[in-house]
């Protein structure tokens, strides 16, 4: 009676497809985190390239770039990069809604997940609709206003209105970021707690 007791514990620790659903959902939200890190990253880097590409262009790259002149060279990559921007963004706008609307359904249909959990879940997925709808386009539009404009007006009302979205941008992800870790440890702890009390 003991051996079966035993050989029936631990599945009885792993019986419960709640506490299964709750840590795949733990795993879902800990790589979105990485994702929205990692597109942060690359945003950044493709808006810099232009100015550290004709400022210190590749060995052998030197005379082209004297030929073309730097500041009309440095607005053709600018565009170039705005381009590659606004169509990251876009591919990963869609990304983030599919992500938030899953990972809702999920807690929602198959989980035990309290209210606390599905509000932070819907909030995310909120927050995903008004980056997907709105902040990425006005973003992406803006982008390219700013990579074709003279100097003059880059500096002027465009240049501002484009800190303004890209603020917007860095908020937006940012209170994903903090929604997504939040849930995270909830789920985690969720998680613990179910274990220890299947175990019981």
């Amino acid at each position: 009676m003991s051996n079966s007791a035993r050989i029936g514990a631990p599945g009885k620790i792993h019986a419960d497809p709640a506490w299964l659903v709750r840590r795949l959902a733990a795993v879902w939200v800990a790589a979105w985190l990485g994702m929205i890190l990692l597109v942060g990253a690359l945003t950044i880097v493709t808006l810099n390239s232009p100015a550290a590409l004709t400022a210190a262009p590749p060995e052998g790259y030197g005379k082209a770039v004297k030929l073309a002149g730097e500041p009309l060279l440095r607005e053709l990559l600018n565009y170039q990069a705005a381009e590659i921007n606004g169509a990251m963004l876009e591919v990963w706008g869609w990304i983030q809604v599919g992500l938030s609307a899953a990972l809702f359904g999920v807690l929602l249909l198959l989980s035990t997940v309290g209210k606390v959990e599905l509000g932070v879940s819907l909030a995310m997925a909120a927050d995903s609709l008004l980056l997907k709808f709105v902040l990425i386009p006005n973003m992406d539009q803006l982008n390219r206003q700013v990579a074709t404009a003279e100097a003059v007006k880059r500096l002027a009302l465009v240049n501002q209105h484009y800190q303004m979205a890209s603020m917007s941008f860095f908020i937006s992800q940012s209170v994903t970021l903090l929604l997504a870790g939040f849930l995270l440890v909830l789920l985690l702890r969720r998680s613990r707690s179910s274990h220890r009390g299947a175990s019981l």
